[in-house]
């Protein structure tokens, strides 16, 4: 992937949130898993992996919350079958990421966080957060990283030749739709 200039100069390649992406997510990026798909395959995983380091680092998340969204990112895709709308592939994807032990997290509460979010990505937000409510999960550390993760896949819907942002739910995922449009055009 090329450098995008804007980034560049607010010296973002410079920050742990781009290393950690460039280290350690796109070095291993999912082996064995990647679906041919020009809409939801690997360009796409990269392009919404990207951007969840970029939304992370605007909004200054920890390390251990980059990392949960960078590997969401990363997976949350593969267990896709088809290219319609399809809410069950995000469960599906937990299934392999659970079957093939790709994601582990340093502890319970970060990998049933990971799996929400991946497992509920592609439903609606009213329904998910219901079923988030009636959870044990930490309510809002889950809505927050829920609601960063799709910003992040929607902001790569620029693919489809538009995005409307007031599908966004961040202020500084709306900020970052021109950005997403660059990165598109360098992957």
């Amino acid at each position: 992937m090329k450098k995008i200039e804007s980034l560049d100069k607010e010296g973002f390649y410079k920050t742990k949130y781009f290393k950690v992406f460039s280290d350690e997510i796109i070095r291993n990026f999912p082996p064995n898993h990647k679906i041919n798909s020009a809409l939801h395959g690997p360009d796409h995983w990269h392009r919404v992996t990207f951007l969840a380091a970029v939304l992370s680092w605007k909004l200054e998340l920890s390390d251990t919350d980059l990392n949960l969204l960078l590997n969401a990112g990363k997976y949350h895709d593969i267990g896709r079958k088809t290219e319609g709308r399809d809410t069950m592939h995000g469960y599906e994807s937990i299934k392999i990421i659970k079957r093939d032990k790709l994601v582990e997290l340093d502890n319970n509460e970060d990998q049933e966080v990971f799996h929400f979010i991946v497992g509920e990505h592609c439903f609606d937000d009213e329904e998910s957060l219901a079923r988030l409510e009636k959870s044990k999960l930490p309510y809002n550390r889950t809505e927050k990283l829920y609601g960063i993760f799709k910003d992040c896949d929607g902001l790569d819907r620029v693919r489809f030749g538009g995005l409307d942002e007031k599908f966004l739910r961040n202020k500084e995922a709306r900020e970052l739709i021109d950005l997403a449009g660059l990165v598109l055009e360098a992957l």
